[in-house]
């Protein structure tokens, strides 16, 4: 049985929002530690937008996080404390097939949710590689990254 890839997204965020909670969410518009932005993905479109995001593991650290299927809600924002030293990769999608990214190419997993440290021995399918766009935070405090519709 095949499904549609906007349903396999809507039943990854419901399993990533009830079995895992964020990490690294600021809380109450608390300022990040030193070393991290707060960095705030905001859709701008009325449906649900579902993000997936790469970024260091820690700041100075060669490992990088790939992790989905974070859930933003209609004209609404998550925000993320991440390390500030070099760029934020985001992939974004919506519920009717609409999404939002860039040229680096990363691996997703569907349903998901699904959270990784990017190793060189990790394979992918091709149908599993989506366009990450590229933000350099190294140095901010905060950056905020608009989906718009």
């Amino acid at each position: 049985m095949s499904i549609s890839r906007s349903v396999a997204v809507a039943m990854a965020a419901l399993l990533f929002s009830a079995s895992a909670a964020p990490v690294a969410m600021a809380q109450n518009g608390a300022s990040p530690r030193a070393g991290y932005a707060a960095v705030s993905f905001c859709n701008k479109t009325s449906g649900n937008v579902y993000l997936a995001v790469s970024y260091r593991e820690a700041p100075g650290s060669d490992s990088w996080v790939v992790e989905g299927w974070k859930k933003i809600g209609g004209a609404s924002c998550i925000t993320l404390n991440l390390p500030n030293d070099g760029m934020v990769y985001d992939y974004a999608e919506d519920e009717t097939d609409g999404d939002w990214g860039g040229d680096f190419k990363l691996c997703v997993e569907r349903p998901g949710p699904f959270k990784r440290i990017n190793t060189a021995e990790y394979t992918c399918i091709t149908d599993l590689l989506e366009g990450f766009g590229e933000t350099d935070i190294t140095g901010l405090s905060s950056k905020t990254i608009n989906y718009n519709p």
